[in-house]
């Protein structure tokens, strides 16, 4: 699916929600979570649609099993600048692996163009309107 019938719906929402992850790169780790979680889930339903092999079905699972596990290992304490010492490297371990999930998401979304390039464009440039 190629044509810019992608504008409607969920795959124009998955473009905005990855120009979002640039503009928000200094937010707090609970943010950045929900974030991934977002495009996760935006990700997943678009997929659903397109229709995954195997492989990439198995990938989604395992992404969607390490973001409850990063959820699950968060605490506020995490985005506490007063306790950076004491959460530093849970921070980093979290942080790396959102990284990872980033990564395969950004991987999938492009292998399946599930986003089109004139998306991109056009949310770049109405960010700027």
């Amino acid at each position: 699916m190629q044509n810019d019938k992608k504008f409607l719906g969920l795959p124009y929402l998955l473009a905005e929600a990855l120009r979002s992850q640039i503009y928000n790169i200094d937010s707090s780790l609970r943010a950045k979570i929900s974030l991934v979680a977002l495009i996760y889930s935006i990700t997943a339903a678009v997929a659903e649609k397109e229709g995954l092999n195997n492989e990439d079905k198995k990938l989604m699972e395992d992404i969607q099993k390490d973001i409850s596990t990063v959820r699950g290992t968060y605490e506020p304490i995490l985005d506490d600048p007063e306790n950076v010492q004491l959460s530093d490297e849970r921070r980093k371990a979290i942080e790396g692996a959102l990284d990872i999930t980033r990564l395969q998401l950004m991987t999938l979304i492009h292998k399946h163009e599930l986003i089109t390039e004139s998306m991109i464009k056009e949310i770049q440039g109405n960010r700027w309107l």
